[in-house]
This record gives C-alpha cells, structure tokens and sequence, in this order.
C-alpha cells in the first residue's frame, strides 16, 4: 500500500520555491486517491449507532492517508510546519498560509479591515 502512494508521487516535494506547482499536483494526486475532501475539511467521521465498524475504519484509514501523502510530499526543511498537526486540512491550510502568495489587492483589503 506504501508504495502505491510512494510510486504516485511522481512530482518534486515542496520546498518553499515551488509552491504553485506543488500545490496543483498535490491536490492531483488527493483527488485522485478520493482524498480531496480532507483538505478542504468536507470530510466527516461518521457518526451514529447505523455507522459501522468497517465504515469508521476506513474513514480513519483514509484521514492518516491523505495526513502522510502530504507530509511525505514536503522536504524535510518545510516539515517542522507541520509536525505535531494531525489533521490534513490544518496542515494544508498551514502550508498555504507559508507559501501562497499574498497579492497587493489582499494586502489593501487586509490593511482596511484593521484600520
């Protein structure tokens, strides 16, 4: 099972320089896993005496899933972002908020709201 997801990283890890890229490939590879949900935070743990043990189990299956794709897909100098989260939409929003870029426009928009 490892090296299904290890073969299917067939893209560069981030590294602080490549962002962008990174980012449209990770959310590639996530979607294609069934992933994607987790790092938008869509993702429910089901709930309720109808929900089964199977059920449970695979939902937890895929959380630890989609958490190791992404922090096996980040150079060792980016992983102290993320080390101790345990969720994947915290460290994407973590990783995101260290490397996208702000535009003059979020700038202005941020500086107006504090004034």
């Amino acid at each position: 099972m490892a090296d299904s997801m290890v073969n299917s990283l067939a893209f560069s890890k981030l590294n602080g320089d490549n962002w962008r890229h990174w980012k449209f490939n990770m959310e590639m590879l996530l979607c294609y896993d069934g992933l994607f949900g987790f790092i938008e935070g869509t993702e429910e743990e089901p709930t309720g005496h109808k929900v089964s043990e199977k059920d449970k189990i695979e939902f937890r299956h895929c959380k630890q899933k989609a958490i190791s794709t992404i922090a096996m897909g980040i150079n060792e100098d980016q992983q102290n972002l993320i080390i101790g989260l345990k969720d994947a939409k915290q460290m994407w929003d973590t990783l995101r908020e260290a490397f996208e870029p702000i535009s003059r426009a979020r700038i202005a928009h941020l500086i107006a709201e504090f004034m």
